[in-house]
């Protein structure tokens, strides 16, 4: 399999114009049930028909460019070190090597070091998040049932 180079575009102000120039054509050409793509770099211009799930990927790119947002390419089954995973649970190292030694987060060796998969870190946070949320809902509601909340 080839490498994938990962890229991230913070957009200029040039950038969101295009962008959303862009994002409009497509529209565009959704509506007109045949979704296309105008490739031009230089002199050299493509027109490709693209299915509509990848229309639908670029067009979500397009509408976070268009606002100023940066945007980062990222495979699914990107490997993590287990400081890449801490700095994105935003803990310490040490606190995640726990985690994957309970369990709690998939991983596997490469040679002596440990190594997970982005979409096992990331699933670990959105069911953290769930959680505090929930208990959240809950120490609410034992402070209303207490009076202590108006």
């Amino acid at each position: 399999m080839a490498e994938v180079t990962l890229k991230r575009l913070t957009p200029s102000a040039g950038i969101v114009r295009a962008a959303r120039q862009t994002r409009r054509s497509l529209e565009s050409s959704r509506a007109a049930d045949r979704p296309h793509l105008v490739l031009a770099a230089g002199p050299v211009q493509a027109e490709v028909r693209v299915p509509q799930e990848l229309a639908e990927l670029v067009q979500a790119a397009l509408v976070e460019l268009s606002r100023g947002h940066t945007v980062r390419l990222v495979r699914e089954d990107e490997e993590l070190t287990t400081q890449q995973a801490a700095k994105l649970l935003n803990v310490s190292r040490p606190f995640l090597t726990k985690l994957l030694t309970r369990g709690e987060i998939p991983h596997h060796r490469v040679g002596a070091h440990r190594r997970v998969y982005r979409t096992d870190v990331e699933a670990y946070h959105r069911a953290q998040a769930a959680r505090a949320q929930q208990a959240l809902r809950e120490m609410t509601a034992e402070a209303e049932d207490l009076g202590l909340y108006d």
